[in-house]
């Protein structure tokens, strides 16, 4: 079932990690930057990163093939450390939308279900999903608007 409340694309508000012991941090910062987008024929997409990474100064194909780029390789080994994206299908299941990875930057994620509570408050959409060890990432969304 597609849920129209989630269609089109949305823009990240904050991201917090919350810990069982009370403690908050964010995982790429106050000032992350983000999208997800959810398709009316059941795709999904979410990009996520650190705000202001520095230029890699290098081009992907003289990485893979220049050993004198190993400061450029450090470069974009960081970049690869401060971004998150996948993409796939979802459903809706309950109070729970279920993302299945079909493609992520995180190789291990490719054929897993990322599941989701979420809650729909005006124009915003949280997404709570629990982290183990006792954490709970948290995950608000604003509504895109077309300028």
């Amino acid at each position: 079932m597609v849920e129209t409340k989630f269609l089109g694309m949305w823009n990240l508000v904050s991201w917090i990690q919350k810990t069982q012991d009370g403690k908050t941090s964010y995982p790429f910062g106050v000032d992350a930057i983000g999208h997800i987008i959810y398709t009316s024929d059941g795709f999904m997409s979410a990009s996520l990163m650190t705000a202001n990474r520095v230029s890699i100064g290098v081009s992907l194909e003289k990485l893979a093939i220049k050993p004198r780029y190993l400061m450029a390789i450090f470069r974009y080994l960081k970049a690869a450390a401060t971004y998150v994206s996948y993409a796939g299908t979802y459903k809706i299941v309950g109070d729970t939308v279920v993302h299945h990875v079909q493609a992520s930057l995180y190789p291990d994620w490719v054929g897993t279900d990322l599941v989701r509570s979420y809650v729909f408050s005006d124009n915003r959409l949280t997404l709570r999903a629990e982290d183990p060890p006792n954490a709970t990432q948290e995950l608000v969304w604003e509504k895109a608007r077309k300028k």
